[in-house]
């Protein structure tokens, strides 16, 4: 199986979706409150939240590094097995004709 059908699995985009969008939010936050800062109006409490944004995007940058290794380390003999257990169902049955 080549990469891109282990990540567009169902079971994988699951928990793809959600983790995306959090990240994406998270950036965007923290874009916006860089550009605020750029122009020079920016509070203490803005610059406060400008920093915990920034170490909530680090953290989920790790923790979605780590869900992608997760997905992506898959171990081949699990693979295989799921392939022949789905060939051994889908084939007909030798010697029984009930």
């Amino acid at each position: 199986m080549d990469f891109l059908s282990l990540i567009f699995r169902p079971e994988v985009m699951v928990f793809m979706i959600p983790i995306s969008g959090i990240v994406g939010g998270v950036y965007l936050s923290s874009l916006k409150i860089k550009a605020k800062m750029l122009s020079g109006n920016l509070s203490n409490e803005e610059k406060q939240i400008l920093i915990q944004v920034s170490n909530e995007n680090k953290e989920l940058k790790k923790r979605l590094a780590n869900l992608e290794d997760i997905v992506t380390s898959l171990d081949q003999e699990s693979l295989d097995f799921n392939r022949n257990l789905k060939k051994s169902l889908s084939s007909p049955k030798d010697g029984n004709n009930d």
